[in-house]
């Protein structure tokens, strides 16, 4: 069974990462979807970080209430490789600082939070330009049709 949520194969995943991008860069967006795209892109980050903390502790088993943070986590080590180590913790850090900010009205970001958002977001997209699903090759293998 694979520890990703089916969420993330989905087209609406990458469209929050997407989405999620376009907000740090200042692109229009409306207010309500603006809210719901940080929204879920700082519970992913949240969850990710505990989730990081359960392996970097090796915690064998988790609660019912860990195993969507130890989702989140497993979802990003896939895009991220070694989400547990303390590069990537100081991203995860810094890229929930951001989304913090650009929650408020006048969002005050440092270059280090929107550079950290960003590399984030787009290691995740090039993930998922990679390998969208995972499984499934992105382009078809030759087929025996007309053999």
């Amino acid at each position: 069974m694979s520890a990703q949520p089916d969420w993330t194969n989905s087209l609406g995943f990458r469209q929050l990462i997407e989405d999620g991008l376009a907000i740090i860069r200042n692109e229009p967006m409306g207010s309500q979807r603006r809210a719901l795209v940080l929204n879920d892109l700082s519970d992913l980050i949240f969850k990710a970080k505990q989730g990081s903390d359960l392996v970097r502790n090796s915690v064998l088993s988790v609660t019912p209430a860990q195993r969507s943070a130890y989702e989140s986590f497993t979802l990003l080590d896939r895009f991220l490789n070694q989400a547990e180590s303390e590069h990537w913790n100081m991203i995860l850090d810094q890229s929930e600082k951001a989304l913090f900010e650009l929650r408020k009205t006048t969002p005050q970001l440092t270059e280090q939070q929107r550079d950290s958002a960003t590399a984030l977001l787009t290691k995740i997209l090039s993930g998922l330009n990679r390998q969208p699903w995972p499984g499934i090759p992105m382009e078809p293998e030759e087929s025996w049709v007309g053999h």
